[in-house]
């Protein structure tokens, strides 16, 4: 809850029956959870002050302070930065070689390829196969995700663009989106990356 500080967002569900926070000890156990996160935030910090991987973090050290044994993870890495993805990474590493289970859920190949013990694939809410990340290389890991025989992870093609379709130049909007210009060819497909709250939807509009 961005309008409450982290600590209160630790122990929401958890107060007393005077609905007061924890006392000492279990905010010192709260810190020092953090600390092995590599959190660097203060337990008394508004997480609507934190960034979205700092929010994670108190939401990972949250689940850790009720002693769990499973830990799910849903594309956790869908608004981080490269810098944060590697830390959530290590922190990921560390929870395994201390005994915790994660169940990491995502489409991106390379981190299954990094963090993965064991590799079970669903396609349209099926079980398609289950083996050791060892037994499983990439194009078959990509076939059974996609159904089909895959010849080519990147084939090669050869486009040549029509004549412009779209021109835009200069396009600001508000704060949110600053001199954006752009063309849309006929025959091209362009896609609009960014992280969350970069201006991509704005763009579109």
């Amino acid at each position: 809850i961005p309008g409450l500080a982290v600590q209160d967002n630790l122990f929401l569900g958890s107060e007393s029956d005077l609905g007061l926070i924890k006392g000492e000890k279990e905010k010192n156990k709260a810190r020092k959870i953090l600390d092995t996160l590599g959190a660097n935030f203060k337990l008394s910090q508004n997480c609507s002050e934190l960034s979205i991987a700092q929010q994670q973090l108190v939401e990972i050290a949250k689940s850790l302070l009720i002693d769990i044994n499973v830990l799910v993870m849903d594309e956790p890495t869908a608004s981080l930065t490269g810098h944060d993805v590697k830390h959530l990474f290590k922190v990921i590493k560390k929870l395994v070689s201390e005994g915790l289970s994660v169940i990491y859920v995502s489409h991106k190949l390379e981190e299954i390829e990094e963090l993965a013990d064991r590799v079970f694939i669903m396609r349209d809410g099926k079980h398609i196969s289950t083996k050791d990340k060892n037994d499983f290389t990439r194009n078959q890991m990509i076939e059974a995700m996609v159904g089909r025989k895959l010849e080519s992870e990147f084939p090669n093609s050869v486009s040549e663009p029509g004549e412009t379709l779209l021109k835009v130049e200069h396009l600001s909007y508000k704060k949110i989106i600053s001199d954006i210009s752009f063309l849309v060819k006929r025959g091209e497909i362009v896609g609009i990356a960014g992280l969350v709250g970069a201006g991509r939807t704005e763009l579109v509009r």
